[in-house]
């Protein structure tokens, strides 16, 4: 017997089999720099077709299903610029980051209601910066998370 939770799991199975088939593919047309965070993927159904009805006797049910796949590409570049301006505003007003001492890795991203993409940045190792007293500049770190 073939139940409305049966075509539920199905559906759900299919989108994220081809959630994740559209990742790839979509990351095939990206140029150099640019990189899709998974979490902007998306998937719109188009067409969806199963063989069974609710409630119909069969031991299996079959889904024909079309989709839309979209996701955001974002400029690689552009984002670590943006990170390390963010993790500047973290040093003391008197001191300037070394961005060249700065390794980070991104955390998951969350897309907000407008479509854009936002994830939390955290260095790898703590970032050198300078802070100038008013004879010599002195060397410090300083985590900027």
């Amino acid at each position: 017997m073939v139940k409305q939770a049966d075509k539920d799991a199905l559906r759900a199975q299919l989108e994220e089999q081809a959630r994740q088939k559209a990742y790839l593919a979509l990351g095939e047309l990206l140029r150099e720099g640019e990189f899709v965070p998974p979490e902007t993927v998306g998937t719109l159904v188009i067409d969806e077709t199963f063989d069974r009805f609710t409630d119909e006797a069969a031991d299996e049910v079959t889904l024909r299903l079309r989709l839309l796949a979209t996701a955001l590409a974002v400029d690689g570049a552009a984002a670590d610029e943006m990170a390390l301006r963010a993790m500047g505003e973290k040093i003391p007003r008197r001191g300037q980051m070394l961005s060249d001492s700065v390794r980070f890795n991104r955390g998951p991203a969350t897309v907000t209601s407008e479509g854009t993409p936002r994830w939390s940045v955290s260095p790898t190792q703590p970032a050198a910066w300078l802070c100038w007293t008013s004879t010599r500049p002195q060397c410090g770190q300083r985590s900027a998370a």
